[in-house]
């Protein structure tokens, strides 16, 4: 008896796909390119915000992009009305983040229909993110998140530190853990970054490179910073993301006061040919997080060569410290700052070809692509057939 074993197709749903939202943007477009390597279709179901006109993802078809109505919850409601006509096209939806009319209405919808659902919370229910906003977040957990976690077939979590705040919220569901995939930065060209800032030739850079939001703790940072620029004339900071107006005036008052706003170089949001020129710059990246569920950042920086300091806080700080590409630390100014004399210290001339292996070995959309193609699989065995 012939028959043919139909290719599975999965949507995933987030509330944004715009570079300038950082990591969970770039995970959610890394694990795509790698299922759809493990001959898994991919399609994507998101808000158009932050989008630019001649974006690429809106070329895309099977990229499926809503006019969100109200910036609290993302709320999009064209997107639920599509997906109740089009959600059994997908033998599975994986929703990413929480506390967002997206993945709330995209677990509901594909339930309802039967369809299994996998939900990354990308650290959303991390301790550190329910302690912000507590009073909202706790009245939503309660009305919306909890049974989107409860009602997942699956929930994804992607490190040891993810997987015990998860733990603590006491539900009964199945989890997984699992890295993201990581593209390494490619060989940049330190030249080309000095050219463009000549001020930052000769100097020893440390970068940050993310969101410019309050639970990047540059605060902390900057005053290490200030402690460095004490014992040497020759430390500059790199600032490298996107955020509100009023809040980077807030750091740069802050760094006036302590007499170095003229060490640091804000550069915005850096993608592409100059993140990897401004890597290949850098002598040291620092990500001082007080939480971060994953820390993308922090592997694309080792995978350039450059060592990290981390805060404590973030979830694969202790994966790079004991391979020895970073340091991990209580993220506060004198901590933070001889962290940073210690990583620049670290590189010598097998370190980059260590740093960028490591994270093939460990991080590479062969390998991840694979495991998620393997967890896909299972879920839904037996696969769709057609004689």
């Amino acid at each position: 008896m012939r028959f043919l074993v139909i290719r599975l197709c999965v949507l995933h749903v987030i509330s944004s796909l715009a570079p300038a939202r950082g990591g969970t943007t770039s995970s959610v477009l890394n694990l795509i390119e790698a299922l759809r390597a493990e001959n898994i279709a991919c399609e994507t179901a998101s808000c158009d915000d932050e989008l630019a006109p001649d974006a690429a993802i809106r070329c895309d078809p099977a990229n499926h992009l809503f006019s969100r109505k109200s910036v609290f919850y993302t709320f999009a409601p064209s997107f639920g009305s599509w997906l109740r006509k089009h959600v059994c096209r997908y033998d599975l939806v994986h929703v990413h983040g929480l506390f967002s009319y997206f993945p709330i209405a995209g677990s509901r919808i594909a339930r309802a229909a039967g369809v299994p659902v996998i939900v990354t919370p990308h650290g959303m229910v991390n301790h550190y993110g329910m302690r912000h906003k507590p009073l909202m977040k706790k009245i939503s957990f309660c009305l919306f998140e909890r049974s989107v976690l409860k009602g997942a077939t699956v929930v994804h979590l992607t490190s040891g530190r993810e997987t015990r705040d998860f733990g603590d919220l006491g539900l009964t569901v199945r989890t997984t853990e699992i890295p993201f995939a990581v593209t390494p930065i490619p060989a940049g060209n330190a030249e080309s970054f000095f050219r463009r800032y000549p001020e930052l030739r000769n100097k020893r850079i440390v970068a940050f490179m993310g969101r410019i939001d309050p639970i990047k703790n540059l605060e902390s940072l900057i005053d290490a910073l200030s402690l460095l620029a004490k014992r040497s004339d020759n430390v500059r900071l790199l600032i490298c993301g996107s955020g509100t107006d009023d809040y980077r005036n807030v750091l740069k008052d802050r760094a006036e006061r302590a007499g170095i706003g003229d060490r640091i170089l804000w550069a915005g949001f850096v993608a592409g040919i100059e993140r990897a020129n401004a890597l290949a710059a850098a002598h040291c990246f620092v990500l001082p997080s007080h939480s971060e569920s994953f820390g993308m950042a922090a592997i694309e920086a080792v995978s350039a060569g450059i060592p990290c300091v981390l805060g404590k806080n973030v979830a694969v700080a202790d994966d790079l410290v004991s391979a020895g590409f970073g340091v991990a630390v209580d993220p506060v100014g004198e901590s933070l700052a001889a962290a940073i004399e210690q990583a620049l210290t670290f590189a010598d001339e097998n370190f980059s070809v260590r740093a960028r292996e490591y994270v093939e070995r460990t991080y590479s959309a062969t390998v991840i692509g694979a495991e998620f193609a393997a967890l896909y699989r299972e879920i839904l065995r037996p696969p769709r057939t057609i004689w």
